[in-house]
C-alpha cells in the first residue's frame, strides 16, 4: 500500500494495522508531533533551503578577492562535506552544477544543517538565517495559505479529538487553517511560542511550537525572535538556557503521559532525542503497549534512536523488528489526517445513532445504519476518482468540511456559513466521552435520521439530491429535484427559530417559492404560528407563505419506509417550483 494512499487505502490501513493509534486518537490520548513534512508543498525542504543558501552566497562572492567574506563563509560551509566534489565550485553558479554533483553536496550538508546555518558572513548583517535566507520572513509570510494537512488538523481540533499538538515548524499554517475554519462552535486553540505562554486556557487545545513561531517573531521581534531555533547554537541554548526550561519540562511530561504520533517529523535534532531519553528516565516503557508511532513507510535511524530512548536499548535490540513494525503507520500526512478525519466523523455519527436508535423501528434503524455505510462508499467513489493525490485530498479538505459547516450552522444557528471554510463540529466531545455516560443531543440524532431518509429517497428514485456550493444560505443544505420541480431544503433545529433564518437572509417568508423547512426533531405545535389560511396535512403544513414538515412525527406515524418516503415526496413536491 502506498504511503501516499487514496481514501479507500487510507481507511483500510487505519482500520487494520493503524487501529491502535487510531483508537488512541479517537479518545484524545495521543499527542501529535508535527514536523516540516506537513508543510512540504508550501515551504522548501532542507535540500531546497540549502541550495538557496548556496545560490545566495555564490552570487555575492567577489571572485577577484581572495579575502571575500562570502568566499570565507562558503569555505566554512564546505568543511561539513566529507567528500570533495570537484564540480561544486564557488566559481560556478550552483544551478549550473552537474545534477549528481549538486545532489552529492546537499546529501552531505543536510545532516549538518544546524551547523551550516551557524556560519556567518563576517560583515554587518551577515547572519545566514535572518540576513541571507531571511527565514523569519519566509516562514512567517501571511500570504502562504494552508494545505490540506493543516485543514485536517484544524478540523480535528474543532472536533475535540486533538487537544495536544507539538510542532518544530516555524510557520503558522495550522493557526491560519484553524481561524479560517472557525464557525460558531468548536474548541479554542492556544498557541505557545515563548516561555510565558504556558498558563493553560480552560477547554482549549494547545499548539506548542517547540522551536518558535516566525509570524510572531516578525510581528514582535523583541518578544519572540530569541525563541526561534535553527542553528547548532540555538539548539544548545534550547537544551541549557533557563528561558527554555518550560519547553523542556512540558516535552518530558507529554512524552510520559500520552502516546506520541510523529507526523512529518524525522526527530533528527539531537535536543529532541535527548529529551526523549530524559522523559523515559530509568523506568522504560514496555513495547507491549506501543507508545510511539511514526507516519513513515519505514522507520529511519533517527526515529530508531527515539524508540531506543522510550523502550530502553536492551528491549529495543531484543525486539527491534517487531517494535519498528508496530511503530510504523505507512501513510503520509494528507492521506493519514484525511482518513482520520472521516473516521472521526463516522465514529461520532455511529455513537449518536447507537445512543437513541431505540426510538426507531427496526426498519427505520436499518435505513440509518445502511445510509452511513453508503455515505462512506459515496465519498470513496467520488474522491478516489481523482487520479492526482494532491488534487484528491485538497478537494476533500475543501468540500466535505464545507458541507458539514453549512449543514450544522444552518441547522443549529439558522445562519449562512459566512465562508466556504467555516466549520461546525458534530460535537466537541471525543469518542471516550461520548461512550462514557453520554446522552446525545436528540436534535443531532434526528438530523441524522433526516439525512438518512433523504439518501434513502434518492436511492429509491423518489428524488435526486444536489449539494449547493459557496457560502450563501439561500439554497439550504440540500436541493431536491422531483418531477414537479426543485426545492431547497432547510433542516433547522427549532421551529421558533424560523424568524432568525429569515433575518440571516437565508429565506424570505413573504415569498417562499421553492423551499421547504424541515424540523427533524420537533413535533408541530398545537397553536398555529400565523393567522393566514393554512391547510394541515398530517405532519405537513402548507400555505401561500410557507412549506413546513415535522419529520419526527412523520417517522412515528408512518408504518413503513415506503409510506414515509411517499409522504416526504408529497411535501417536497408541494414546495417545488
Amino acid at each position: 500500500m502506498p504511503a501516499d494512499a487514496n481514501l479507500r487505502e487510507s481507511l483500510t490501513l487505519l482500520r487494520s494495522s493503524g487501529s491502535k493509534v487510531l483508537s488512541g486518537m479517537l479518545c484524545d490520548s495521543v499527542t501529535l508531533w508535527l514536523g516540516s513534512g506537513i508543510s512540504r508543498k508550501k515551504f522548501p525542504d532542507l535540500n531546497a533551503l540549502l541550495f538557496k543558501l548556496l545560490v545566495k552566497i555564490q552570487e555575492k562572492i567577489d571572485q577577484t578577492n581572495s579575502g571575500c567574506p562570502y568566499k570565507s563563509a562558503w569555505d566554512r560551509i564546505f568543511k561539513f562535506t566529507a567528500l570533495e566534489i570537484k564540480g561544486a565550485s564557488h566559481a560556478v553558479h550552483p544551478s549550473l552544477w552537474a545534477t549528481d554533483d549538486l545532489k552529492g553536496v546537499l546529501k552531505q550538508l543536510v545532516p549538518s544543517y544546524a551547523d551550516v546555518l551557524e556560519q556567518h558572513v563576517r560583515i554587518v548583517s551577515g547572519n545566514l538565517c535572518w540576513d541571507i535566507l531571511e527565514l523569519d520572513k519566509l516562514y512567517g509570510d501571511p500570504t502562504v495559505t494552508p494545505d490540506a494537512e493543516h485543514v485536517f488538523l484544524a478540523l480535528l481540533i474543532h472536533e475535540g479529538i486533538v487537544t495536544e499538538l507539538v510542532t518544530t515548524n516555524w510557520d503558522a499554517l495550522i493557526e491560519a487553517a484553524y481561524q479560517q475554519s472557525k464557525g460558531a462552535g468548536g474548541v479554542q486553540l492556544q498557541v505557545i511560542a515563548r516561555n510565558d505562554e504556558w498558563q493553560r486556557q480552560a477547554g482549549s487545545s494547545r499548539l506548542i511550537k517547540m522551536h518558535g513561531c516566525a509570524q510572531k517573531a516578525l510581528s514582535d521581534p523583541a518578544a519572540y525572535r530569541s525563541f526561534l531555533v535553527a542553528t547548532h547554537s540555538h539548539i544548545l541554548q534550547w537544551k541549557n538556557d533557563p528561558s527554555f526550561e518550560p519547553f523542556r519540562t512540558e516535552f518530558k511530561a507529554i512524552m510520559r503521559q500520552r502516546a506520541a504520533f510523529f507526523i512529518g517529523l524525522s526527530v533528527q535534532d539531537w535536543n529532541l532525542q535527548a529529551e526523549c531519553f530524559s522523559a523515559s528516565g530509568t523506568q522504560r516503557f514496555s513495547p507491549s503497549s506501543p507508545k510511539v508511532f511514526f507516519a513513515e513507510p519505514t522507520i529511519q535511524p533517527s526515529q530508531q534512536t527515539v524508540l531506543r530512548a522510550i523502550y530502553g536499548p536492551d528491549a529495543y535490540e531484543a525486539g527491534a523488528e517487531t517494535i519498528d513494525a508496530q511503530a510504523t503507520v505507512p501513510l503520509y500526512a494528507k492521506a493519514l489526517l484525511g482518513g482520520v478525519f472521516i473516521l472521526v466523523l463516522f465514529a461520532k455519527l455511529e455513537a449518536i445513532f447507537e445512543s437513541r436508535q431505540s426510538e426507531l423501528s427496526p426498519g427505520q434503524a436499518s435505513v440509518v445504519k445502511l445510509a452511513l455505510q453508503e455515505l462512506e462508499t459515496l465519498l470513496v467513489s467520488k474522491y478516489d476518482a481523482f487520479a492526482d493525490s494532491e488534487t484528491r485530498w485538497r478537494a476533500f479538505a475543501r468540500e466535505v468540511p464545507s458541507f458539514i459547516g453549512r449543514l450544522l450552522l444552518v441547522f443549529r444557528h439558522q445562519k449562512a456559513p459566512g465562508s466556504v471554510e467555516a466549520y461546525e463540529p458534530i460535537t466537541t466531545l471525543n469518542l471516550h466521552q461520548m461512550k462514557t455516560g453520554f446522552s446525545s443531543d436528540p436534535s443531532s440524532f434526528w438530523l441524522l435520521v433526516a439525512l438518512a431518509m433523504l439518501l434513502e429517497g434518492k436511492k429509491q428514485s423518489f428524488w435526486t439530491l444536489l449539494l449547493p456550493g459557496g457560502a450563501e444560505g439561500k439554497y439550504g443544505q440540500v436541493s431536491v429535484k422531483v418531477p414537479a420541480g426543485s426545492t431547497n431544503v432547510f433542516l433547522i433545529q427549532r421551529d421558533n427559530a424560523l424568524v432568525k433564518l429569515e433575518q440571516s437572509g437565508c429565506v424570505d417568508l413573504l415569498a417562499p417559492k421553492g423551499f421547504i423547512v424541515i424540523y427533524p426533531e420537533e413535533r408541530p405545535r398545537t397553536k398555529k404560528r400565523t393567522a393566514s389560511p393554512q391547510m394541515q396535512l398530517g405532519t405537513r403544513r402548507t400555505s401561500n407563505q410557507l412549506h413546513e414538515l415535522w419529520l419526527r412525527q412523520l417517522v412515528e406515524e408512518t408504518q413503513t419506509i415506503d409510506e414515509l418516503l411517499r409522504e416526504l415526496h408529497s411535501a417536497l413536491s408541494l414546495a417545488a417550483i
